[in-house]
């Protein structure tokens, strides 16, 4: 019994001495690490466990002075690798540099010590740094607040977020920038892609070393449904032979392109074709012709080299224009998805609300022509098309002689996500439009051009196969994660952009279901 109050006593003893000393954490927060010493004009070494040190050497300190080291309650500025530390007496100086060492994790590769500027304890210089192991150096001539951030040079070249600006790092606020200078790098040089940079603007420019090569070309004309689809080679100067298909046979064509500046394709002898290239320059979407004799809409692609599994496998949506001879015209919207394994799945949505389903197999047959093979026959040994070069856009033309049909396809090979800032830019639109109600004036086809702002403002021109033109005032586009594309209050409307993100293909209905249209957006900058 005597042994048990003894044991109570000296336990209630102990609490109370808790208590009284703060402890059982209600005292509050607990101070930040801190270390002083003495030293004098013979040089010393000061160290805070877990943190920096300073080596100072003899005749640093022109008397015996009490050094300091202390953790910070001020958060280091963003990207810092560790603590803000104080040293003091602040605005000591020394007349020999001290190295100050601050402890950094395995592996660190890069970094500068960041100094408070003598007089300032906001802004900061990244002082030369040495890494070693798990140390970091560099020599300091006062007192001041520091830490160890992202390695940063002072002045130091770089490529602001406008490539076309020269630029030099700033590292005063103690988190390095890349600031612009005020002046632009030399016109001509690369900003991205096929940009060049000129007058300080990334824009993409044209010439006619952009058009040589092989094309690969897919055509229809409304009304009639009459097509052609083949190579078309184009020399250095421009000159180009063209060897089509056509429901008449095959066909030799002959002539001359020339681009714009701002890539806008034209040729001679015709008077009526008009192109726009796309920014990668791998895609031309030109229409053609007048009000009275039919226009035409066309899509020639720059084929891929070469194409592999991997090149095609993934989600494609497709967007087709069905002209049917005596027939109400329609539109169809499938999704194709690709397996690696040679497997693949589709699905389809018609303008008369039909809905289609199948699955099948696919192979790159030569030539880099995807075909698939759907069950059911629906799509035996179906050529989807050729693949552009940058290995996203496909193009044909199906006649089916049969059915009296004839099908263009555009199809787009989708990206993981889409974000608004994939809209903006500048875009052309060419589009063919068929069907029974259509005014003459406005014709079979029609081109735009478009501006898309950061907050999906859409304003633009249009002109049509008569000569007139008009402009669209105002609207507002959007784009889903999953990309597709739709303007607010035009129902009619829907679109799909490609994993370039360059392309993007819409079908569309008008009066009542009856007419219908495919239009290509091409990014022009």
């Amino acid at each position: 019994m005597r042994r048990s109050r003894y044991c109570r006593a000296v336990i209630a003893i102990a609490i109370v001495s808790s208590l009284a000393c703060g402890g059982g954490g209600g005292g509050g927060p607990s101070p930040s690490p801190s270390e002083s010493t003495v030293v004098g004009p013979g040089g010393g070494t000061v160290s805070l466990p877990s943190g920096p040190s300073l080596t100072i050497p003899p005749g640093a300190l022109s008397a015996d002075t009490t050094i300091t080291i202390a953790e910070s309650s001020a958060a280091a500025p963003a990207g810092a690798l560790g603590a803000l530390y104080q040293f003091g007496p602040e605005g000591t100086r020394f007349e020999q540099p001290v190295t100050v060492t601050f402890p950094v994790l395995a592996g660190t590769s890069a970094g500068s010590i960041y100094w408070t500027k003598d007089g300032s304890s906001t802004e900061y210089e990244a002082l030369p740094t040495t890494i070693a192991g798990t140390s970091a150096s560099a020599e300091v001539n006062h007192f001041s607040a520091g830490f160890v951030g992202a390695s940063c040079t002072e002045g130091a070249t770089c490529t602001p977020a406008s490539a076309c600006h020269v630029g030099a790092m700033a590292c005063g606020t103690g988190t390095p920038v890349c600031a612009e200078t005020g002046a632009n790098v030399a016109d001509g040089s690369s900003c991205g892609g096929a940009r060049t940079c000129q007058a300080g603007a990334c824009i993409v420019t044209y010439g006619t070393a952009d058009l040589v090569g092989t094309w690969k070309a897919e055509g229809l004309m409304s009304p009639g449904g009459w097509w052609w689809r083949g190579p078309v080679t184009v020399a250095e100067d421009g000159n180009f032979t063209a060897n089509w298909e056509t429901p008449d046979g095959s066909q030799v064509g002959e002539g001359m392109f020339l681009i714009s500046p701002g890539g806008v394709v034209t040729t001679e002898p015709s008077s009526t074709y008009r192109a726009v290239m796309d920014v990668d320059k791998t895609i031309m979407v030109a229409t053609a012709g007048d009000q009275f004799a039919g226009t035409s809409l066309s899509v020639s692609i720059k084929p891929a080299q070469e194409l592999s599994v991997s090149d095609v496998a993934g989600a494609w949506e497709s967007n087709a224009l069905n002209l049917v001879s005596g027939a109400e015209a329609q539109w169809q919207r499938s999704r194709f998805t690709l397996q690696l394994d040679g497997s693949c799945s589709w699905s389809a949505t018609e303008s008369d609300g039909g809905v289609k389903n199948a699955t099948g197999t696919w192979e790159i047959a030569p030539g880099s022509i995807v075909t698939v093979f759907l069950d059911g026959g629906m799509a035996e040994g179906y050529a989807l098309g050729g693949v552009d070069a940058g290995k996203t856009i496909l193009a044909s033309i199906g006649p089916d002689t049969n059915d009296q049909e004839t099908w263009f396809v555009v199809m787009v090979k989708m990206a993981d996500a889409y974000s608004p800032s994939d809209l903006v830019g500048v875009w052309e639109g060419n589009s063919l439009f068929t069907g029974p109600n259509l005014d003459e004036i406005i014709g079979h086809s029609w081109r735009k051009r478009l501006t898309i702002a950061a907050d999906g403002t859409l304003t633009g021109t249009t002109s049509y196969p008569n000569g007139e033109s008009g402009s669209i005032d105002s609207g507002t586009i959007s784009i889903s994660s999953d990309g597709v594309v739709t303007v607010a209050g035009l129902t009619w409307f829907r679109g799909v952009m490609d994993a370039g993100k360059t392309i993007i293909v819409t079908t569309e209905t008008h009066s009542g279901g009856e007419d219908v249209g495919l239009t290509v957006l091409t990014r022009v900058e």
